[in-house]
């Protein structure tokens, strides 16, 4: 008897979609479609209205459009922000609950952010005098502004902050590879010779690579991007085609090392938020985004003061009794504002990532 698979498993689909051949397997894809309990009663039995709807008589399936899978948090806590999780549709859950959504975050990375000193200069200082002038000294002998050669120092009004406005990616991501998911939504198998389509992958716990010969014999490849003959795997080569490499002779498999696997967007406006490119299999890099709420900062630890030669510190009254100023240097002087610049941020991780374990992928290789 073939082995059963639950109803409400998702897993993901290598191929294109073809939506009358997975559902006579019982599949469909993960598309956030509303569904009729009194059809799908099955299913609703398992997930009900998380994902939204009323269930009188209608209700939705996982939308992974555009999305990375995460599992439940169950109060574990590797999720610090599984409270403020959202309903994917009206009438889902939040929280720490199967079915809601989550947007994008950008953590403080691990090794810290630091700012580059390309920003170096100089402030510009009208009229400031570089040495000392006598006046009337065949008279008096009095200077009659005096400016020390020794360096004094500027005031330390300003400390500051900066706020970080630009920059930064369109999300948050790790790095990843497009696919479909879909969710097995009956026990009844239409149709026995597809109880699980070729080209489907589920995850694996053991070493994919060293059990290979095993997996080979059971129906399944490792998802390590390998080619093979499209005469030998006749039923995968029809479900995937060349989408991974190929020709009509030979065809590879996805290589999913290393991958995070995420659901190709179709980019309606049922899934909003999310971004990238709409073609199966093709991959993406890591991205870091600007946090969505509170924004980065640049750090005052580098509070100082800058020297200044020469600059005078008061004004000096020659020959008092006359009352007469030679020079008034009066208080409360600021510099130029020709020192704007702007600063770029070095450090962080070695990339962007969730929390995660290791887990190798296998793909089925035919339908039965």
């Amino acid at each position: 008897m073939p082995l059963k698979f639950p109803v409400g498993i998702v897993i993901p689909f290598a191929g294109p979609l073809k939506e009358d051949q997975l559902k006579s397997s019982g599949w469909l894809p993960c598309d956030g479609r509303m569904l009729d309990k009194k059809n799908y009663l099955e299913l609703f039995n398992v997930i009900g209205t998380k994902y939204g709807g009323d269930g009188i008589p209608n209700f939705y399936i996982p939308d992974l459009r555009g999305r990375f899978v995460r599992a439940t948090d169950h109060g574990r806590g590797f999720d610090p922000d599984a409270k403020q999780r959202k309903a994917a549709r009206s009438g889902g859950v939040t929280g720490d609950n199967t079915g809601s959504v989550q947007d994008y975050a950008t953590a403080k990375p691990k090794n810290d952010f630091i700012t580059s000193d390309s920003g170096e200069h100089s402030h510009s200082v009208d009229h400031l005098p570089t040495d000392y002038w006598n006046a009337a000294a065949a008279i008096t002998d009095n200077e009659g502004a005096n400016f020390p050669s020794k360096t004094s120092e500027s005031g330390k009004a300003g400390l500051h902050t900066h706020t970080i406005i630009s920059g930064g990616d369109s999300e948050t991501r790790p790095a990843n590879l497009y696919m479909h998911w879909i969710i097995k939504f009956t026990s009844s198998d239409y149709d026995e010779a597809m109880l699980l389509p070729a080209g489907s992958i589920v995850s694996f716990a053991g070493d994919a690579i060293n059990q290979k010969d095993n997996l080979i014999a059971n129906g399944w490849l490792p998802c390590i991007g390998g080619s093979y003959d499209v005469s030998k795997y006749p039923e995968l080569y029809e479900n995937i085609c060349n989408i991974y490499g190929g020709d009509e002779k030979k065809f590879s498999v996805p290589d999913l090392r290393g991958l995070f696997v995420r659901g190709v967007n179709s980019n309606t406006s049922d899934t909003p938020g999310v971004h990238g490119a709409t073609r199966i299999g093709q991959i993406e890099d890591c991205l870091t985004a600007l946090p969505k709420t509170e924004k980065f900062t640049l750090s005052t630890d580098g509070k100082h003061t800058h020297s200044a030669p020469n600059l005078p510190k008061d004004k000096y009254i020659e020959n008092y009794c006359a009352g007469h100023q030679v020079a008034n240097f009066p208080s409360g002087q600021v510099t130029g504002k020709q020192g704007n610049h702007k600063h770029s941020i070095i450090g962080g991780d070695s990339e962007t990532r969730p929390v995660n374990i290791c887990l190798d992928y296998i793909i089925k290789t035919s339908n039965v």
